[in-house]
């Protein structure tokens, strides 16, 4: 039988409060300076070329009247998850065809990633503390900041996954509310 335990915050001061406000201030800073700064590379732009298309056609054909960049008898990703192209298609018509137009959805999509991970941390361990500590660790994750900025799944599955994680803690043992 596991001890009740309750959260640290109970004998947090306002300002120890602010702290992870303040990390992720400084990890939406890491994560959208520079967005459109670079090209896109080879799987991103192939990601970004299918939202295009999507755009145009309604599907993600791999050839667009002048560029094929996908060889497939059907023309259609068959390998690549759906989502992931139609929310580049999303991204690309709110934000602009560029780099930081294709980068910004899944940019936003990681920031709310992080986010959900500190909640669901906070909540699993219901600890405060630790959540700042795994707070700080993704922020200051080099490679972590670089996949959450890609036009690729990587944000998306960042995301989701503590967000079931956090749904399944939420409504343990009341499947009939889901």
């Amino acid at each position: 039988m596991m001890p009740d335990i309750k959260y640290c915050n109970e004998n947090r001061t306002g300002i120890e409060r602010i702290y992870p406000v303040l990390v992720l201030l400084v990890g939406a800073v890491l994560l959208f300076y520079n967005l459109g700064h670079y090209y896109l590379w080879g799987d991103e732009g192939t990601t970004a070329m299918f939202g295009k298309n999507i755009l145009k056609f309604g599907l993600p054909y791999g050839f667009d009247g002048r560029n094929a960049f996908y060889v497939d008898r059907t023309e259609l990703p068959l390998r690549e998850p759906w989502l992931i192209l139609y929310l580049s298609a999303l991204s690309i018509h709110w934000f602009g065809f560029d780099e930081t137009g294709a980068r910004m959805l899944f940019a936003v999509i990681g920031f709310l990633a992080i986010v959900m991970q500190y909640v669901f941390v906070r909540n699993y361990f219901h600890n405060d503390r630790l959540a700042l500590i795994n707070l700080v660790l993704i922020v200051t994750s080099i490679s972590v900041i670089l996949f959450l900025r890609q036009v690729r799944y990587y944000s998306t599955v960042m995301f989701l996954t503590p967000l079931i994680g956090y749904a399944y803690l939420k409504y343990k043992g009341r499947a009939w509310e889901i």
